[in-house]
């Protein structure tokens, strides 16, 4: 083994300069595949949302017929046996007049009950059974860990046995603010409590007690599970109304077909002539080397050795390919970065690394070892013998 990496280094010192220009061509594949790649996945979202703010696309929107009360144990107990459904918000969001105990600070925001799963689409979070999160920019008007009162109407039975309306006061503590975003399927200047204490306040404003509900809005851990839900849902209740932000599981929009369609065109043409180019070099070098590849085979060198010699060779062009096309997208998408502010590389580095590693060796390598394959078949042992004795 020890023969072959040193045969293969002296060949590799010797022929280096001659496949320059295969490196420079791989590097430059890399680097606009990388490119490409990177506005691909950050546009539509699917590895992470550095080029828009996904949060919206993770809700689902579920109008009830009106003419048909549902209780909303029984549509929990359905919806939550849906794989990929995370929480579940019963929109039961009406305005309320907040008031500061401490102080003359108020504010009308509309309350709603958010389960804890979703805190997170709102840049909140806790580990609290009880919390209540305000607007950020109603941070001026309460201090975290400060109290607050807003009022309810609620039916009760008087002395009388009869049902009366009356007015019921509710105190609050401020558990933090949440990151506000404009969003068509909830109201604006929202107040969220825990999903507990919103049902039992809705529970006492309803006439008899029961909870019923005419929207939900779901939570979806995977938006591209979103078209499947949807058809799971409308089999349990063909009666619904269903919209999200994005039909996106297996129909994504239309500027994503088109860009992915044209970056996978422009990538597989440059594929083709970054192949074409390392081909017609390596035959190139081969062409110079059919005198070395003769003497090691009437030498007795194995064709496995053989092949290994040269593959070794070659995967290292491949390898110094790689290096300079890391190098080369952590420089130009750095500059993307500070001059448009647009950030491709953050969270897939490590996706390029290993993409750019596994191409431009495993190119270098099967065209290598197709090409030597080619060769060695080719090989007339008794004519090389003859010519060397001369």
């Amino acid at each position: 083994m020890l023969n072959v990496i040193n045969v293969s280094e002296i060949f590799l010192k010797s022929n280096f300069k001659k496949f320059i220009s295969s490196i420079l061509s791989l590097v430059t594949f890399l680097l606009i595949a990388n490119l490409l790649l990177g506005f691909i996945l950050s546009t539509t979202g699917v590895l992470s949302d550095s080029l828009a703010d996904n949060n919206t696309m993770h809700f689902m929107e579920i109008l009830i017929d009106s003419s048909i009360e549902r209780d909303i144990e029984e549509i929990r107990e359905n919806l939550q046996k849906i794989k990929h459904v995370e929480s579940i918000i019963w929109d039961y969001s009406h305005p309320i007049l907040l008031e500061a105990v401490n102080s003359d600070s108020n504010a009308i925001l509309n309350i709603i009950g958010i389960p804890k799963a979703a805190l997170k689409y709102f840049g909140a979070e806790t580990d609290k059974e009880e919390y209540f999160f305000i607007p950020s920019g109603k941070k001026d008007l309460f201090d975290i860990g400060s109290e607050a009162i807003f009022e309810e109407g609620e039916y009760v039975i008087n002395d009388d046995g009869k049902l009366d309306a009356i007015i019921t006061d509710h105190y609050v503590k401020i558990d933090g603010y949440y990151k506000e975003f404009d969003f068509d399927m909830l109201p604006p200047e929202l107040a969220l409590i825990d999903e507990a204490r919103m049902l039992a306040i809705v529970e006492k404003m309803s006439p008899d007690g029961k909870l019923y509900v005419k929207r939900v809005i779901l939570t979806v851990d995977d938006i591209s599970y979103m078209k499947e839900i949807e058809t799971q849902i409308n089999k349990i209740y063909p009666d619904v109304t269903i919209r999200y932000s994005l039909k996106y599981s297996k129909d994504l929009p239309a500027f994503s077909v088109i860009l992915i369609a044209g970056s996978s065109i422009i990538i597989l043409f440059l594929l083709i002539i970054c192949v074409i180019n390392i081909r017609n070099n390596v035959n190139q070098i081969l062409n110079t080397r059919n005198r070395d590849i003769g003497l090691l085979s009437l030498f007795g060198t194995d064709e496995k050795n053989i092949k290994l010699i040269f593959i070794l060779e070659f995967a290292f062009y491949g390898f110094m390919a790689f290096i300079f096309s890391t190098v080369s997208v952590a420089l130009i998408f750095g500059l993307f970065k500070l001059a448009l502010n647009v950030d491709l590389l953050t969270n897939y580095f490590y996706f390029y690394v290993l993409l750019d590693l596994i191409i431009s060796v495993v190119i270098f390598c099967l065209i290598s070892i197709v090409q030597i394959n080619s060769r060695l078949k080719k090989l007339n042992k008794e004519k090389l013998f003859k010519e060397f004795l001369k």
